[in-house]
């Protein structure tokens, strides 16, 4: 009996678990529409290096 009444206790202040909701339409439309980008400067990689020379050319505003 005492079990039962600690265990409704735990109960009331444990959240629920609900079930994710995975939508296979939506989930596709992001995969398409979100893809790494190319800087425009550098067509080797996507972000920032500082150990390449057009990386550092376009921040300091020069062409290379």
């Amino acid at each position: 009996m005492i079990k039962h009444f600690i265990n409704w206790v735990k109960g009331l202040f444990t959240p629920k678990k609900e079930e994710p909701i995975v939508l296979e339409e939506i989930k596709e439309e992001i995969q398409e529409v979100v893809k790494p980008k190319r800087a425009a400067h550098c067509s080797s990689h996507a972000r920032f290096k500082k150990s390449c020379r057009p990386c550092n050319a376009a921040v300091a505003g020069l062409t290379y």
